[in-house]
């Protein structure tokens, strides 16, 4: 309400005495902060995990940026310093750098080798066991100092090989977690029936020396040639320098199938980037030469590729309605 002006004798103009309930030119010239700041508060917030490989890193970027230009979220790329200081070197690997207006940011953590993985010195399986144990612990400073300036996360997103994320996600209050699976949909399913019963035909097949032995590891399709399938599942001994990238996701495979959002557990989701009106024939063509007729669709399958990653196409509708999951109510 509007008090009445005070009377004074002197040639003065009247005062004007506002109650609380008036918002003063102060508050008033805050207001679009305080509206933006409302703003942010009921939009869904993604941090997203990354690997320290440019394989993993690009396509989380892409991500973030989808995110926020295409959902209107916001979207926190959460890198090793490692990796942060190459890509931000004027930086000291700390903060969080924001760029495209504010609403894509970069935040660093540690993964325990802040210099960088050597591979002519370092171990991988070590690598690995830092990664999850340093990892865990600096993502959570990551996830509590950004609730801390008002922009909690609602979303975990991580890319492959780091599974622990979930766990970090669940113990810091974050509703949900999703893995950006950033390889072909159809080497998820190679992988999933690989931990599920597929292993042993999969290791005697590749155990036989010949790239061309087939296998039957998707129920349904013809078989695969040892050539065809994602060259980590072919690792036949314990020696090998990458052979600590099957535990991981054997764990990931784990992760997923108790990610129904019971038992504690946060729910899980994957995103990845399929395309049906391809995907189907070239499943049917795992393990065969591509035809002539299958290579005389390539220009309808652009087509319809264009029009699904357009503005309103299915991608864009198909992120979206995922990230409607994730906005405060």
């Amino acid at each position: 309400m509007v008090r009445e002006p005070c009377r004074v004798a002197s040639p003065s103009p009247p005062l004007h005495n506002y109650s609380s309930e008036q918002p003063s030119k102060q508050a008033a010239a805050s207001s679009p902060i305080m509206a933006a700041a409302m703003a942010r508060r009921q939009q869904a917030h993604f941090l997203i995990v990354t690997y320290p490989s440019q394989g993993h890193v690009t396509p989380a970027r892409h991500l973030a940026r989808r995110l926020v230009h295409g959902a209107g979220a916001r979207a926190t790329v959460c890198v090793p310093v490692s990796a942060f200081r190459k890509m931000f070197p004027a930086d000291d690997g700390e903060v969080v750098v924001e760029e495209e207006g504010g609403a894509v940011a970069y935040a660093a953590y540690s993964d325990g080798y802040d210099g960088g993985f050597d591979r002519a010195v370092d171990d991988h399986t070590r690598y690995m066991a830092q990664l999850s144990t340093v990892g865990a612990r600096t993502v959570a400073g990551v996830l509590r100092r950004l609730r801390g300036e008002g922009r909690p996360v609602t979303c975990a997103v991580y890319t492959l090989l780091l599974p622990w994320v979930a766990g970090v996600a669940r113990d810091h209050g974050v509703g949900a977690v999703a893995v950006f699976w950033i390889q072909p949909t159809t080497a998820l399913a190679a992988y999933y029936h690989y931990f599920r019963g597929g292993r042993d035909a999969v290791v005697a097949a590749a155990a036989s020396g010949d790239a061309s032995a087939e296998v039957n590891l998707l129920p349904g399709l013809p078989p695969l040639r040892v050539r065809d399938i994602p060259s980590f599942l072919a690792i036949t001994s314990d020696d090998d320098p990458f052979a600590f990238v099957l535990s991981e996701f054997a764990e990931l495979i784990d992760t997923l199938e108790r990610g129904g959002g019971g038992g504690g557990e946060l729910p899980t989701y994957v995103l990845a980037n399929t395309f049906d009106a391809m995907e189907r024939d070239a499943l049917a063509c795992v393990g065969a030469a591509m035809s002539e007729a299958v290579a005389g669709r390539a220009a309808a399958w652009r087509e319809e590729a264009r029009v699904a990653v357009a503005r309103g196409g299915a991608s864009e509708r198909n992120l979206s309605e995922f990230v409607r999951r994730f906005v405060p109510k």
